[in-house]
């Protein structure tokens, strides 16, 4: 399934995010800072 996270590199927004690619799913996140999602980023989470 895919999903939209706001906020991914705020802590619930994070977690959540890192929750969801674990599980599988496609996450697509929107985030102010793209330096401080390089984590994200390498678990294939889409930026924007």
């Amino acid at each position: 399934m895919k999903y939209f996270v706001t906020g991914a590199t705020g802590f619930v927004g994070g977690v959540l995010a890192k929750k969801l690619r674990e599980a599988g799913h496609e996450v697509h996140a929107s985030v102010r800072d793209v330096n401080k999602a390089e984590e994200l980023k390498g678990l294939g989470v889409k930026l924007f």
